[in-house]
């Protein structure tokens, strides 16, 4: 599972800022809340900008070579 957040999915819609690095407070909300399923660095870049890139894992934790997750907030 790989979540995003795109710009209709915080209330109201459209509040999302994007002129600052890490000035998005829903950004940072649900940064907290994905500690499941995404390493730090992806957490950083979803809190900084709303989205992220991660190393594809299969559910025992094994890398899949070359592959990558992009995350982008649309």
């Amino acid at each position: 599972m790989f979540p995003i957040v795109a710009n209709h999915d915080v209330w109201p819609v459209g509040i999302q800022d994007f002129s600052k690095p890490y000035s998005n407070e829903a950004l940072r909300g649900v940064a907290s809340a994905w500690r499941l399923f995404l390493d730090d660095q992806a957490l950083d870049s979803i809190r900084k900008y709303g989205y992220y890139s991660t190393i594809l894992k299969k559910s025992d934790g094994t890398v899949v070579p070359s592959t990558k997750v992009i995350g982008l907030n649309t």
